[in-house]
């Protein structure tokens, strides 16, 4: 895998849907037993 950042510039409605699409996707991978630490991480930033 190549360790090549990327930024992305998000207005606030972009960044509302973003956040809210991975908080489903975390509760989905809960659901299943799957670690979230990564999705968790997202989150936070």
């Amino acid at each position: 895998m190549r360790d090549e950042k990327r930024v992305v510039t998000l207005n606030g409605f972009e960044q509302r849907l973003m956040v809210a699409g991975l908080t489903d996707f975390r509760n989905d991978a809960l659901r299943d037993g799957k670690p979230t630490e990564d999705v968790d991480d997202l989150i936070l930033k």
